[in-house]
């Protein structure tokens, strides 16, 4: 719902809710009406037990990402825990913890690093100014070899596509890489505020800045692996036809970011 239509895409845009549209938007059920899932509501609402009712607030309790919004996260204290809160992003300071203890470690679920104002978490799970790696792409034989700005907390030494099966040292949250993916984000993010609350992070009628932000996300998430490729994938990558990235497999994203960059 609230989705740009037209009669000719009915079936094709209009996929949920009474599948109508109506002065050029997809209509959605209205509050109160009864719905199976959240697609199925009006702009600014999410289907709370069958029922279509308002997004709720920063602060509010939470059981499941929708009932959110487009602002925040329903963000979880644990990980048998039942209820969250509605957390705005970008919304918490430095040395707050986002990261949950499961067996014994901090995990940091997904997307919660950007509930820190800074849209980075330090390995102990807290909000964080970041780091930044000296020896980013340099060969390595072992994390002690990828010094960072924290002697304490080196960058990873990791496994390359190499022929040679080469090892280097990944970046760091203050990264160039890293950096631009946060500051297409950003972009993305706040161009794309008044979707719907089931769109998740898809295109919501930014396409350009959507695939700026994927291709940044897997340039720096797959750092190392996609570092000098052998020929044997550049020949891959020459024989797939791709016009846009496929929204389910990760590998489309990479053949498409390494067929823009070349």
């Amino acid at each position: 719902p609230g989705q740009r239509c037209n009669s000719e895409d009915l079936a094709k845009i209009c996929a949920f809710g009474p599948k109508k549209c109506e002065a050029g938007r997809c209509l959605g059920f209205a509050f109160s009406e009864s719905c199976e899932r959240s697609a199925d509501c009006g702009y600014g609402m999410y289907c709370d037990r069958g029922i279509c009712t308002y997004t709720l607030r920063n602060g509010d309790p939470c059981a499941k990402q929708e009932a959110c919004g487009r602002a925040a996260i329903c963000q979880f204290k644990s990980i048998t825990a039942k209820v969250g809160v509605c957390t705005n992003f970008f919304s918490m300071d430095e040395f707050e913890t986002v990261g949950i203890q499961v067996n014994g470690q901090i995990v940091v679920p997904e997307n919660y690093e950007k509930l820190c104002r800074s849209g980075i978490v330090d390995p102990q799970g807290r909000c964080s100014r970041g780091m930044k790696s000296h020896n980013a792409g340099e060969a390595c034989k072992s994390n002690t070899d990828c010094n960072s700005t924290d002697p304490e907390f080196p960058a990873q030494c990791k496994c390359s596509h190499t022929s040679s099966g080469s090892t280097f040292c990944d970046i760091l949250d203050l990264d160039d890489d890293k950096e631009t993916e946060r500051q297409f984000f950003t972009e993305y993010y706040q161009n794309t505020m008044d979707c719907h609350t089931a769109a998740g992070w898809t295109e919501c009628e930014s396409d350009d800045k959507w695939r700026l932000w994927k291709c940044a996300h897997i340039r720096s998430k797959y750092f190392v692996e996609l570092r000098n490729p052998p020929d044997c994938l550049r020949n891959m990558l020459s024989l797939i036809h791709i016009s846009e990235p496929t929204r389910l497999l990760s590998i489309s994203y990479a053949v498409f970011c390494l067929k823009k960059k070349k």
